[in-house]
């Protein structure tokens, strides 16, 4: 790590807040009779559907009929693919929420995340909610791929991030469970921790001493 201090902690979400079950997301469009490889190649079917709403290029009720049409489960209703898309989202473990409350008192936390508005409706309004408070408790700003129309690991996304939040990449520290993201967050001088077990709380605060 560079003598430059830390100030600022970016966290992506899925993976390292929130945590995430694939194969039951994967086994509930099965079983609505849709053939859904969803990971780990980046929704690569149905056209890039899911791609689609993560950029915020097609709507909620766009992404149900397409669903039903490209995946040939016209039977499917709005609700059931609704619960299937959300069956990925998995819990916050307790002490994430505790880490935010002591990382807050010296740093500044902010939100980097490749989401789509009906994933982060259902996490900002029935998962981010720890002892009565919600998610803006912890973090001064949330950047959400679907409203930004980037995505990462562009790295205009991450200029982006830099730009809106007036921070600098060299006193930033990145969290992510995807290596590609880490890499690109570093060309622009971001410091960057890779965590794929939830490892980043104990990791991140050796670190930032």
């Amino acid at each position: 790590m560079a003598q430059q201090a830390i100030k600022n902690i970016l966290f992506d979400f899925g993976g390292i807040i929130c945590d995430l079950h694939p194969q039951r997301c994967l086994n509930a469009f099965r079983r609505l009779g849709c053939e859904v490889n969803l990971f780990p190649t980046q929704y690569s079917q149905f056209e890039g559907v899911f791609k689609l709403i993560d950029r915020g290029l097609i709507g909620v009720e766009e992404f149900y009929d397409i669903i039903r049409e490209q995946g040939r489960a016209p039977q499917a209703t709005n609700a059931q693919i609704r619960d299937a898309w959300l069956s990925v989202l998995g819990d916050i473990p307790e002490e994430r929420f505790a880490a935010f409350d002591r990382l807050r008192a010296t740093h500044r936390l902010y939100i980097l995340s490749n989401a789509n508005e009906l994933h982060w409706e259902h996490l900002s309004n029935e998962r981010m909610i720890y002892q009565g408070q919600n998610i803006m408790h912890w973090f001064t700003q949330v950047f959400l791929s679907y409203k930004m129309h980037l995505e990462k690991p562009e790295p205009e996304i991450y200029q982006a991030v830099l730009d809106q939040a007036q921070i600098k990449a060299d006193e930033t520290i990145f969290i992510d469970d995807n290596r590609l993201n880490l890499d690109a967050a570093a060309t622009l001088g971001f410091h960057t921790l890779h965590s794929t077990d939830g490892d980043w709380v104990t990791r991140l605060e050796s670190i930032i001493k």
